[in-house]
């Protein structure tokens, strides 16, 4: 039904109960933008990545925990949402990406980024805050032109054990890019 719609630009399934994305999706060669967050969707399909004018994809409030390879090619994106799912990873495909301007990546359970990020040179908005991430690469605090990137609570956590008990304590030291 939704691939006879050859026209449709703009596809909105916000806030429903879908588990996941038809494979007809992918025939909707004009579409802009797909906005299927707050919904109950664990897997994105590699399918996905055959919108060839897809500038727009809404991903946020899902149960998401890895993007597939093929999010690499969609070549016109400039808004990726994947905020607020269980994201433990950034596929270093996202670098390839150069299109972007805004990248959010917030309330996920992400460790690191992929060393391409850096090469995203059209980012303005680049929200990767409440995550755990372990270390920052070098070319991100070197990039300009971010209007916004938020990293509070994107520490650097060491933990030492304490030598007389099994407690642990914690140092944390957050990272300021200005």
């Amino acid at each position: 039904m939704v691939s006879s719609l050859i026209n449709l630009q703009s596809l909105e399934l916000r806030e429903n109960l879908l588990k996941g994305l038809p494979e007809s999706v992918s025939q909707l060669s004009k579409l802009e933008r797909l906005d299927i967050g707050d919904n109950d969707i664990e897997e994105l399909p590699p399918h996905i990545g055959d919108l060839p004018a897809l500038q727009e994809l809404w991903l946020d409030h899902n149960q998401i925990s890895h993007l597939p390879p093929e999010t690499g090619r969609l070549k016109n994106l400039l808004c990726l949402d994947v905020s607020e799912n269980r994201l433990e990873d950034v596929p270093e495909g996202l670098s390839g990406l150069t299109n972007l301007t805004d990248l959010h990546l917030s309330q996920n359970l992400i460790e690191t980024l992929p060393d391409g990020i850096g090469a995203l040179t059209k980012l303005t908005i680049f929200k990767v805050d409440q995550n755990r991430l372990m270390t920052l690469n070098p070319n991100i605090g070197n990039r300009s032109g971010f209007d916004t990137g938020l990293w509070s609570r994107a520490a650097i956590v060491v933990t030492y054990p304490k030598r007389s008990t099994g407690s642990t304590r914690q140092l944390t030291v957050k990272v300021i890019i200005l």
